[in-house]
Order: structure tokens, then C-alpha cells, then sequence
């Protein structure tokens, strides 16, 4: 239980469910509401005099629309927002919209039908929980929802036969949205999974051709996969993708929930790297509980490059990092990076540099896919004599014959100091200057932006490694070395088979 209480805030304009929402949320424990207004005005004037740590909106209102009162606070003042809504139909297209403009999430009004009581409460309180625990994370990321400050990819003259699988849950809509925009247009074949139910996917795939200018449609059954094209796993439909690899379609399954959900991700992930391998790139966003992880872990293993959000930007940190504590991600970037690293992904280019390093990749001045492995210069430093040891033996093994060793960071910037490495293998936890302080002092020097590193840790901490991702590594390694383990490793980061 937290310490304080979670104020909530009701826009509706039914007197009936402000007592229902009012009824059921006084249940949760560390729930309280603050105060109701039955349209967009009043709740603008109540939400200034008492900020809400959550607020529930309609967004049919009398007068004013709920979506403008939704824009002004994301754009004046950032809170999370869960959208009450009517079941499906023309309502869905309104709720796609707020999501896509930074509604944290949104909830079905109940009948009798569709949910029952108990149902509906278990998901009010889940989804009340989740939008607190956004808040600050909200406020952090909003001004990045606007479209308007999409930065787009420069335009690729390239042909990619890959196929670009997504993932999101709770805030994907406008990560999806954010991403797309991004890509502006890149010929790659797109297919999505976004935790949705039946009746807002069409609409999400509608907004998204509207908002990006790709074409976008809700897969059906039989669609050939096409460069230029993006498709929508259906809600309560799983998507998977099927035939050859050089003619994948779509398949859809009406199986029994995966992962918690119908669409899963992880169905969708598993599919794509069964089928395209290495002619694939995974990328999982924003989203509660671990959908996906698994997924992203086999398209890692089947030679597909593998990217999540970070926690910097995720609106919901909970499916990223589940896959970064599996392992699954070769980097961790923030949304805004996202876009383009999937360009670089798809055309075989050097994909881990951080937002704050923009020099040229590695692989692609020095040739490192084709670069003989004897001629490589290696730098190993560890503060431990016999790690050292250890992690020469095991480059030595695969291949790499020049390997130095520093027994510090201080050591490693003299001895690299007039030397030309094309990989480092940094100890994390050293003596003096950590293995990070020397990754951040080494993306600094214009001399060693073309070199590889990558990072070793006793930990599979994930605050470790996305630090270590953020900071300029290509790629990490949790200790101890072996050589089967490096060399799957050292594939990743330099893009070729040993």
C-alpha cells in the first residue's frame, strides 16, 4: 500500500456513474476521490483547483468534447488520464484518438452483457494502479506525444526484405503512432501487436494511415505482407505470419489468450522469428506485465536485431523490462531513437549508438563485417587478473590474435592513447574509474567513436544495462566469459558470423 493516497478526479456526465466509479473505487485501498464535474468546463475549473493524481474522463459531454479538455491537460499540465467509454463501436474511434493524443488507458463502460460487475471492478482498480504509478513518467515524456514534434528519419534509398514486428500495451498508441510518424514512409513491411479488444483495432490501423501516410489496415486472413504496408493484429485475433520468407502472409488464430492477452505479442514475435530469422527486427514498447519478452527473446536467438523502449520514455516500464532482464534486447533506446535505429537495423548498419553519440557507426567506416579477425586490436580491462585472462583466452579461441590488457580504466585511456583498438571489453565494477565512467570517457574522444565495446558485468542488473546501452555500448556480457557466449555476442556487435 503507498503512503499516500491516490486522488482521482471523474469527468462524466451521468450522475449514475460517478456514483457507480465512486462506489467501486472506494474499495481500493489508497484510493480517493477528490472531486466529479459533469462536463469538459467544470472539469477544467475543478482540475486546476485540486490537481487529481489520475483522472477518469467521458469523452461524450455536453458542450465542449472530453478529448479538448483531454489536450489542454496534456498540453498545460500532464496527468494520466484512463478514458471511459462506451462499447465499441462509433465511440471506438474517439477513444483511439485520446489514446493516440496521451491517454494513459482506457476502460469499457459495463452492461451486463459484455463484463460483469466483479470484472469491471478487478479492471478499473488494476488499470487506476497503473495510470498513478505513470504519472511522473507523464509528465516527463508528454511534450514527445505531440505529432508536431516527431522528428522523421532522414529518407533511405534501400530495399529491405525484412519484416518489422512491434509490440505495445498500455501508452502504445501514441508510441505506435510516434514510431510510424518517425519512419516516414521507409519501404519495410510492418506488422503490430497492440493490446486491444474487438471493435478500436480497425480504428487504430484508420488513425495510423491518417497520422503516419503508410498504409495501414487491420490484417485479415491470407494478406501478403508488402514493403510500404503496416498491419494491425485484430483485436481478440491473434496475428501470426506464415508461408516463405520470401511470401509471408498474415494468419490469424482465434486460440485461447497468450501471455495474459488476445493479441499477444508474444505469438506475433515467435511467428515472425520462426518464419523470417535473421530477415526480421523486434521492437517492444511501452506496456504492463511481460508480454512479449519471450518473443523478443526467439527472434534474438533466430538472428533478428532486437530493440525496447527505455525506461526514460516508456509510459509503462513493465514489458521492456521483462526483456531486458531476459536478455531478449540487444539495446534499450528511448522512443525518439526508436525509428530510426529500426532504418539502420533493416539495411544491416550499426544499430546501438545512444542519442548522445551521433558520430558514425563502427561497422561502417571500418569495414569490421569483413575485416579479418587476426587483424583486429582487442583491449580487454578488468580490474581482476584472472577475468582478464579468461576473456584473452576466450577471444583468442574465436579468432582474435592482437588482445592487450589494462588492469583499471586510468590504465585503459593511456594505453589507448596513439593506439587505433577496433574493440574494448570493459569490466563494469573496477577500482578508481568504473567500467561506465570509461565508456562515457571514451565516447567522447573523436578518435575511438568507430570503436566496439562491449561491456561485462557479474550482473544481470537491469538498471546496468541500460545505463551501459544508453552510454554508447554496441552490446553486454554477463560474466563468466565463455567463448560461445562472446562470440554470439561479438556477432551481434559487429554484424557478422564467426
Amino acid at each position: 500500500m503507498q503512503d499516500t493516497p491516490i486522488k482521482i478526479g471523474i469527468v462524466d456526465d451521468s450522475p449514475a456513474m460517478q456514483e457507480l466509479f465512486g462506489l467501486l473505487l472506494r474499495s481500493l485501498a489508497g484510493c480517493e476521490i477528490v472531486w466529479t464535474a459533469p462536463s469538459a468546463e467544470e472539469g477544467w475549473g475543478r482540475f486546476c483547483q485540486s490537481l487529481p493524481d489520475v483522472l477518469l474522463l467521458d469523452l461524450e459531454l455536453p458542450g465542449r468534447p472530453g478529448i479538448d479538455l483531454l489536450k489542454r491537460i496534456m498540453r498545460e499540465r500532464p496527468t494520466p488520464v484512463i478514458i471511459v467509454s462506451a462499447n465499441g463501436g462509433d465511440g471506438s474511434e474517439n477513444t483511439v484518438a485520446a489514446l493516440a493524443n496521451g491517454a494513459v488507458a482506457f476502460i469499457e463502460k459495463p452492461d451486463s452483457v459484455s463484463m460483469s460487475v466483479e470484472d469491471f471492478t478487478s479492471t478499473l482498480h488494476r488499470t487506476v494502479r497503473v495510470a498513478a504509478r505513470a504519472r511522473q513518467q507523464l509528465v516527463n515524456v508528454a511534450s514527445t506525444l505531440e505529432p508536431s514534434q516527431v522528428t522523421p528519419v532522414s529518407p533511405m534509398a534501400f530495399k529491405s526484405e525484412k519484416v518489422i514486428a512491434i509490440g505495445a500495451s498500455t501508452g502504445g498508441v501514441a508510441a505506435v503512432q510516434h514510431v510510424l510518424t518517425a519512419l516516414n514512409r521507409a519501404p519495410l513491411a510492418i506488422v503490430i501487436a497492440q493490446h486491444m479488444p474487438a471493435g478500436y483495432t480497425r480504428r487504430f490501423a484508420d488513425r495510423l494511415q491518417q497520422v503516419t501516410g503508410y498504409a495501414v489496415k487491420e490484417a485479415e486472413e491470407g494478406d501478403r505482407l508488402a514493403a510500404g504496408r503496416v498491419y494491425i493484429a485484430p483485436g481478440n485475433r491473434h496475428l501470426m505470419i506464415a508461408g516463405s520468407p520470401s511470401a509471408p502472409v498474415c494468419r490469424l488464430s482465434d486460440g485461447p489468450p497468450v501471455s495474459g492477452h488476445k493479441p499477444s505479442v508474444d505469438v506475433l514475435f515467435c511467428s515472425v522469428a520462426e518464419l523470417m530469422g535473421p530477415k526480421s527486427v523486434g521492437v517492444l514498447l511501452t506496456g504492463m506485465g511481460r508480454d512479449g519478452a519471450e518473443g523478443l527473446h526467439a527472434l534474438l536467438k533466430a538472428g533478428a536485431h532486437t530493440a525496447c523502449e527505455n525506461e526514460k520514455s516508456a509510459i509503462v516500464f513493465g514489458m521492456p523490462k521483462a526483456a531486458l532482464e531476459l536478455g531478449a534486447a540487444e539495446v534499450s533506446l528511448p522512443l525518439a531513437s526508436i525509428a530510426k535505429w529500426i532504418t539502420l537495423a533493416a539495411r544491416e548498419q550499426a544499430v546501438a549508438p545512444p542519442p548522445a553519440h551521433t558520430a558514425a557507426p563502427a561497422a561502417a567506416d571500418k569495414n569490421f563485417r569483413t575485416k579479418p579477425l587476426g587483424s583486429f586490436r582487442v583491449l580487454v580491462v578488468d580490474d581482476q587478473k584472472s577475468m582478464r585472462g579468461l576473456a584473452a583466452n576466450c577471444l583468442q579461441q574465436i579468432g582474435f590474435s592482437q588482445v592487450d590488457e589494462a588492469a583499471s580504466g586510468e590504465e585503459a585511456l593511456r594505453v589507448m592513447t596513439g593506439r587505433d583498438y577496433d574493440l574494448m571489453l570493459a569490466d563494469w565494477n573496477m577500482d578508481g574509474m568504473s567500467g561506465l565512467d570509461l565508456l562515457k570517457a571514451v565516447r567522447k574522444e573523436r578518435s575511438q567513436q568507430q570503436l566496439v565495446i562491449l561491456m561485462t558485468t557479474s550482473e544481470n542488473h537491469i538498471s546496468k544495462v541500460t545505463a551501459a546501452m544508453e552510454s554508447g555500448a554496441n552490446n553486454y556480457l554477463v560474466k563468466p566469459c565463455d567463448a560461445p557466449k562472446l562470440r554470439q555476442r561479438l556477432e551481434r556487435a559487429l554484424m557478422r558470423k564467426m
